[in-house]
């Protein structure tokens, strides 16, 4: 009987076991079911904005849907440009102006940009400029030093080779004289080069600043001008891009001392993307510009340039050039 009951026990205990694992398996299931029902259901992809319809709706009555149809259009601006170029063309005087806010915004954005990073690269020119000429003073010195040393020493050397008689001392002596020359006159070619090395260091920089700043002035005058640019097309940013007419009335700043002219008009007509050539020498003792002007149009910092050198110049349109020229009167004779 005991051992009945204690079988029952036995299994009745076995059966209450198999009866809490099942709850347990059972609690998990519904757990994990529970579990899986509250994770977040992968948001489905966001149709494309339909560029017409959004146009049209920049006309609405609703003020809501003008709203949101110009903020829609905003963000997707580089995207559906043409169609917005188009929409700021439109006869309806909502939907034009709604479009060229959606045009301007991106176009602020992007030569906002570009100035930025203008400045950044101004920044790092001048630390490397910088840099570089104080290496280049410092080893000047260091020659300098070297020469006036070198100097002494080789002084003192003559005043005792003139007291000392022929033979080996006297020759040896002559030998580290000699030495002492050639350390001389290397230092002094050296130190030409190096001045030469600071001379031209400082005129590519300067070129190189003026390119800089007459970029600059040319996007703070496009932020002003109302126009229009895509991401696409400011990434590739040059004069260039800009209708031939229009390039003559652009921006430039520059600083010229005893330049020569060709070196001038090359820099200037890389900052407004034209062709600019002489077509013939300037007067004897004219060639050199010394001119500093700042944010100024270029067709009159053209017409100061050539008041210096006594020419003018002649815009070839049809070919996208200008000419420098003496005046007619000159030719003429």
């Amino acid at each position: 009987m005991g051992g009945k009951v204690q079988h029952m026990c036995s299994t009745g205990a076995v059966v209450r076991r198999s009866s809490g694992r099942a709850r347990w398996l059972h609690m998990c299931v519904f757990l994990f079911g529970a579990g899986v029902n509250a994770l977040p259901a992968a948001e489905a992809p966001k149709p494309e904005p339909d560029a017409d319809e959004l146009i049209r709706r920049l006309g609405s009555d609703e003020f809501r849907l003008r709203e949101e149809a110009t903020r829609t259009l905003t963000e997707h601006a580089d995207q559906f440009w043409e169609k917005l170029e188009q929409a700021a063309k439109s006869g309806d005087l909502e939907i034009r102006h709604r479009a060229r806010l959606a045009l301007a915004e991106p176009t602020r954005r992007g030569l906002t940009e570009l100035l930025e990073k203008n400045l950044q690269e101004v920044a790092t020119a001048e630390k490397a400029f910088v840099d570089e000429r104080n290496a280049t003073q410092k080893t000047l010195y260091e020659k300098q030093i070297l020469e006036v040393k070198t100097t002494a020493e080789a002084e003192k050397m003559e005043i005792e080779l003139r007291k000392l008689p022929e033979g080996d001392a006297r020759k040896e002596l002559q030998a580290r004289l000699d030495a002492a020359k050639q350390v001389i006159e290397t230092a002094v070619k050296e130190q030409l080069e190096l001045r030469k090395k600071l001379e031209d260091g400082q005129r590519q920089y300067k070129l190189q600043q003026n390119r800089r700043q007459s970029t600059r002035d040319q996007l703070k005058q496009l932020l002003e001008s109302g126009d229009f640019f895509s991401r696409k097309k400011l990434e590739q940013w040059s004069p260039a891009l800009l209708p031939f007419a229009r390039r003559l009335g652009l921006h430039i700043s520059f600083e010229f001392v005893d330049t020569p002219l060709a070196a001038v008009v090359a820099q200037v007509g890389e900052s407004i993307g034209i062709k600019i050539e002489c077509a013939e020498p300037p007067p004897e003792g004219q060639g050199q510009v010394t001119l500093r002007v700042t944010d100024m149009n270029a067709d009159m910092a053209l017409d100061w340039i050539c008041r210096l050198v006594d020419m003018e110049y002649r815009v070839v349109r049809d070919e996208e050039k200008i000419i420098l020229q003496k005046p007619r009167a000159d030719r003429q004779e």
